[in-house]
């Protein structure tokens, strides 16, 4: 083969063109490798930025979801600093059974500086009783009375009674003013064993209202009107289903006084009344009221009250006296007084957490009359010479309080008294001694509501030799309000 200089040239540039297509096909295959790894890498790229983009997204909601937490926890933590910082009538709260809001259930008020609360309690009872010395009057069936006790030679004469009442139902009216940094306080009570207490039976069972309490007290110092003896411990009262109680151990009386208390100590000077027993006539012996009384009374008060109970004692100070307004034995009597005393002891001791406790009182006095046995014993009496003589007495009753549980309690209570009656005496009807126990069961299934049972014995012996008895057996049920 001959080479040409045309030839070779053409030989030449293919050659060259042949050199640069594969130049050019390996340029290309690179190429493409470099664009499928930098494809590669902008997938993982792309990847990572979706992954991070949605990791950011998470601790966005994570950061959202915290903050929402701690603005939560701190919104309630300044309610709950907010509401304890506002007054407690402020504050939405279910009122408790005995209050509306922040007051007692019956607080009214009386203009802007006077409150005032009705209370009371509602109280029936029911009571069988057989007296073995014959008939007693209405108001003895209802209740105990040492006087009301019939005496006689023999039980040919025993009778029985049932009774049901309301009367002892009882409504008060209490107020408290304070103005010019003073308190003065009012009290009102009364119940329905009025002048007409045997009210109608047969058709309506009508019962009379009666005041028993009536007073004022200022600054819990003094004291205007009509309320209980300062001579007599309330504290060491009984509690019995009888509306007494131990009548013939007890202190009882109420009335009208001015009082002075300081501390544990008081003071006062009490209406003055005195009773007598004398002959109106031959054989015709009879008690009766005076109305010579010219001086008050004076009674005095000392109590300590601690964690073991307390302890009182209490003197009385009076006259007994007469002008001359009775007739002894169809003569008029001469003008005359003596003095009469009264001492008193009573307190209580705390015997369990639960409520068990003793109570007791125990008095003695010449001339003590009408504060001691609801009136059975005299002040005095006058002599067939017409002069005043006084008459002493003495006793006291012992109460023990059993709490079976929460809600059951018992009391047992024993009283006795006895009189020293003067040879004049000696013949009459008068009482010498007498003496009572009671036993009873109480019940508790709401706090206001009391339902119990009661078992009551009670003797009296007078200056002839007679005696009576009776048993009596009460069922109760009271509500207090």
């Amino acid at each position: 083969m001959i080479i040409t200089p045309r030839r070779t040239w053409i030989l030449a540039v293919a050659g060259v063109i042949a050199s640069l297509n594969v130049a050019h096909a390996a340029t290309t295959e690179e190429l493409e490798a470099r664009l499928d790894r930098m494809e590669q890498m902008l997938q993982q790229t792309r990847s990572e930025l979706q992954d991070q983009k949605q990791a950011t997204a998470n601790a966005q909601r994570e950061a959202a979801a915290a903050r929402r937490t701690a603005e939560a926890t701190q919104t309630s933590k300044r309610k709950q600093v907010a509401s304890s910082a506002q007054p407690v009538e402020q504050t939405p709260a279910k009122a408790s059974p005995k209050t509306t809001g922040d007051e007692p259930i019956g607080t009214f008020h009386i203009g802007k500086n006077t409150t005032a609360k009705i209370g009371g309690y509602i109280k029936a009872d029911t009571n069988y009783s057989h007296y073995e010395n014959g008939d007693v009057g209405k108001r003895n069936e209802l209740f105990y009375t040492v006087g009301g006790i019939p005496v006689g030679p023999d039980s040919d004469k025993s009778t029985d009674s049932t009774q049901f009442t309301a009367q002892q139902t009882r409504l008060h009216l209490s107020t408290l003013t304070k103005l010019g940094g003073h308190k003065i306080k009012g009290y009102i009570e009364t119940d329905f064993y009025g002048d007409q207490a045997e009210g109608q039976d047969k058709v309506v069972n009508d019962y009379s209202p009666r005041l028993r309490h009536a007073y004022i007290e200022l600054d819990d110092t003094w004291l205007f009107g009509q309320t209980w003896t300062n001579f007599m411990d309330m504290k060491a009262y009984p509690e019995t289903l009888d509306f007494i109680g131990p009548t013939e151990g007890q202190v009882f009386v109420r009335q009208a006084q001015i009082r002075y208390s300081k501390g544990g100590f008081s003071a006062a000077i009490e209406n003055p009344e005195t009773t007598f027993e004398f002959d109106s006539l031959p054989d015709e012996r009879v008690t009766q009221p005076t109305n010579s009384d010219h001086y008050p009374e004076l009674t005095l008060d000392y109590t300590d009250t601690g964690d073991y109970g307390h302890f009182s004692v209490g003197a009385l100070a009076k006259t007994v006296s007469s002008d001359g307004d009775f007739d002894v034995d169809g003569l008029r009597n001469t003008n005359d007084k003596a003095f009469g005393y009264g001492l008193r002891l009573s307190g209580s001791f705390n015997l369990t957490e639960q409520g068990d406790a003793f109570l007791y009182q125990g008095y003695y006095g010449d001339g003590i009359g009408r504060y001691v046995a609801i009136g059975a014993v005299p002040a005095g009496y006058i002599n067939d010479s017409g002069n005043v003589e006084t008459i002493r007495a003495y006793g006291g009753y012992l109460d023990y309080r059993h709490y079976w549980s929460k809600t059951w309690r018992s009391n047992l209570v024993l009283g006795g008294m006895g009189v020293d009656n003067p040879r004049e005496l000696r013949n009459s009807l008068i009482t010498k001694q007498a003496a009572s126990v009671h036993a009873n069961l109480l019940w508790n299934p709401v706090d206001p509501l009391t339902l119990g049972g009661e078992y009551l014995y009670a003797q009296r012996e007078v200056e002839n030799g007679f005696d009576g008895n009776f048993n009596r057996v009460q069922f109760s049920a009271k509500y207090d309000f």
